[in-house]
């Protein structure tokens, strides 16, 4: 199985490689995979997504340690909002469920950029964010070590697809003491290190 899943990416590389080369446009791949933190530490990924035709934003987050083992997670149904607003909620969700379990050193991953750089000041904060970028902030001060990042999303899957299972959920955060079924193949793949190509 794990062969198989390796053996797929690498023929998609080869065939995009071939692609530029029959075209003859240069491009430069950038593969993404996900990466754990340091043994002290956990980290954190999160994403929010908005359901088709209906406006509702809904979210999901997960904690994972050393060697990419789930620890905990999260989903949330956050009601109307726009995709920027929704991705800074589930980050502070998070952080909030993050304090509550009484872990004290975190990397946070987010594949929103905007978001990610409001909260780490290389972009203005919209009116509509201030105070959810500021409850980021003052959350942040609680723990002993908070390292807020930006991934792509092809380094994000796990988190993309809890932000997907939240639409089965009603409004509010909901806890998950253990990864719902599905999420464990792209679990697999992180703890593998498997690279994407963007």
């Amino acid at each position: 199985m794990v062969s198989r899943i390796i053996n797929m990416v690498k023929t998609v590389e080869e065939t995009i490689r071939a692609a530029d080369r029959c075209s003859g446009v240069a491009r430069s791949l950038i593969l993404v995979a996900w990466r754990p933190p340091a043994a002290d530490t956990l980290k954190l990924n999160t994403d929010a997504s908005l359901e088709g035709g209906s406006g509702r934003a809904f979210g999901g987050g997960l904690f994972r340690d050393a060697t990419g083992t789930w620890r905990y997670g999260f989903v949330v149904n956050i009601g109307l909002c726009s995709i920027l607003s929704a991705e800074l909620w589930c980050l502070l969700h998070g952080l909030r469920l993050a304090k509550a379990l009484g872990f004290r050193k975190l990397e946070v991953e987010s594949d929103s950029f905007i978001g990610i750089s409001m909260i780490k000041g290389n972009f203005e904060v919209s009116i509509n964010c201030r105070a959810i970028v500021q409850c980021v902030h003052n959350l942040a001060q609680d723990f002993d070590s908070v390292v807020v990042n930006h991934l792509h999303r092809e380094g994000n899957f796990a988190a993309d697809f809890l932000s997907h299972y939240a639409y089965s959920f009603s409004r509010g955060v909901h806890t998950l003491e253990t990864p719902p079924i599905g999420l464990s193949i792209w679990l697999l793949h992180d703890r593998l290190r498997i690279s994407y190509v963007r």
